[in-house]
């Protein structure tokens, strides 16, 4: 059998459901995805796991629940605070973050911020679409843009901040802890003073990504790989 098509729905999941599909979506199976009656897919709501469903008309506007392919899986809650960036290196950080874990994302402004607003519905549907595409089962939280003095101040758990002064050095401690986050600058970096601060906040961690600087984008990646590999090994 083929692997079914993962695709998401902001419906309840649950076998022998017959679930209405929304109007994009049932545009998108027909005539995107040229689905017709009788076809299977898979369908995820980010929180009831990963079901196989029928389409039961032409127009794929109505969905039959056959059975369950996946449990939602224990989730690891793993934030990104990234200061905004262009539009084009910003969609980059959104689409990494989702395909390495990553279960909420902060965007936040700083003195050298020359972004300061988020299109929340197109940002959403661009989680959405990296989300199936990378075969997870949940979907980014995306939060409201805060300045990062706030966001730092208010964010419950411990922040791994990717500070170039730092070098190679990946001085996280020991016993990683769900919740935790990474925290990435703008572009030209952060300022003196904004430095300073950050150096004096019991929250943050300064940590290394190598002896080079990095464009925001790329330090999200590097940065997200170390932490994910610091869990592994703690």
């Amino acid at each position: 059998m083929a692997k079914l098509k993962q695709l998401y729905i902001d419906s309840e999941l649950n076998v022998g459901k017959v679930v209405q599909t929304p109007k994009e979506l049932s545009r998108r199976l027909s005539r995107v995805l040229r689905h017709k009656k009788g076809d299977h897919i898979a369908l995820f709501n980010g929180t009831d796991g990963l079901f196989e469903a029928k389409i039961q008309d032409d127009g794929c506007k109505e969905l039959s629940i056959e059975s369950i392919l996946q449990a939602q899986p224990p989730a690891q809650n793993v934030a990104l605070i990234t200061c905004l960036v262009k539009k084009d290196a910003m969609d980059k950080i959104y689409r990494q973050a989702t395909e390495f874990g990553v279960t909420d994302i902060y965007p936040v402004t700083s003195d050298y911020t020359v972004v300061d607003k988020v299109n929340q519905e197109r940002v959403q549907a661009m989680l959405i679409e990296a989300s199936e595409q990378c075969e997870r089962l949940t979907i980014p939280t995306l939060h409201p843009t805060e300045n990062i003095n706030k966001q730092i101040k208010e964010f419950g758990g411990r922040i791994f901040w990717c500070a170039e002064h730092v070098g190679g050095k990946w001085n996280a401690g020991e016993n990683p802890q769900s919740g935790d986050a990474l925290l990435v600058g703008p572009e030209g970096g952060f300022s003196s003073h904004e430095k300073a601060w950050l150096t004096h906040c019991i929250n943050v961690t300064p940590v290394g990504l190598g002896n080079h600087i990095l464009r925001a984008d790329t330090a999200v990646c590097a940065g997200l790989s170390r932490l994910y590999e610091y869990y592994e090994k703690n």
